[in-house]
């Protein structure tokens, strides 16, 4: 399937402590091969609440691509949604850190 501007979806992410979390959003910008912006909640939650964005980035490198990630929160709930925001980060370590190993065993 093919990412498009404007293409809403909904995605389960499941937290390093097991913990599943629902959101939903909006695919905001693609630039094929180069990026993707989304912009999302947790699925419970009103974009009042807490709303994020999110953004995949390939950057070309003489040794192959760097994989950038970048995630922006806002909502009155940010501040205190310490331990699931910790939560979030160490997932996308993880996600980071699982990718690179994959691509270094498929080269």
């Amino acid at each position: 399937a093919r990412l498009a501007e404007e293409a809403p979806f909904k995605a389960m992410s499941r937290l390093p402590s097991g913990l599943r979390l629902g959101f939903e959003g909006l695919i905001v910008e693609v630039e094929p091969h180069r990026s993707v912006v989304w912009e999302g909640r947790p699925t419970l939650l009103s974009a009042k609440t807490m709303r994020f964005q999110h953004s995949f980035t390939l950057q070309p490198t003489d040794g192959g691509t760097h994989l950038h990630q970048r995630e922006e929160a806002e909502g009155w709930m940010i501040p205190i949604s310490g331990w699931i925001l910790r939560q979030a980060r160490q997932g996308q370590v993880e996600m980071n850190e699982a990718l690179a190993k994959r691509l270094a065993q498929s080269s």
